[in-house]
């Protein structure tokens, strides 16, 4: 198991829409890093589902990639530990 990531510089959190089907869009909880490659946080708190906030947090890689339809097309990662900066 990869050992846990700690950013020294904010992330944001954003909301990426996607589409999901024909007559559908759908939405999922990204961390987009200060150096530019962003992640989908399916388990972000609700209490920082806040477009555009800033936080430092702590997750592992999974390796995995959204199953629905194409989805972010992003690579899940876990939450550890998350905070506002």
């Amino acid at each position: 198991m990869e050992a846990p990531v700690l950013t020294a510089d904010p992330a944001l959190v954003q909301t990426w829409r996607y589409p999901c089907g024909p007559a559908c869009d759908a939405s999922a909880w990204v961390l987009v890093m200060q150096n530019g490659i962003a992640y989908e946080a399916p388990d972000l708190p609700a209490n920082f589902q806040i477009d555009d906030q800033p936080v430092s947090v702590q997750y592992r890689r999974t390796g995995r990639k959204s199953t629905f339809n194409p989805g972010t097309g992003l690579e899940i990662i876990s939450i550890v530990a998350i905070r506002p900066r």
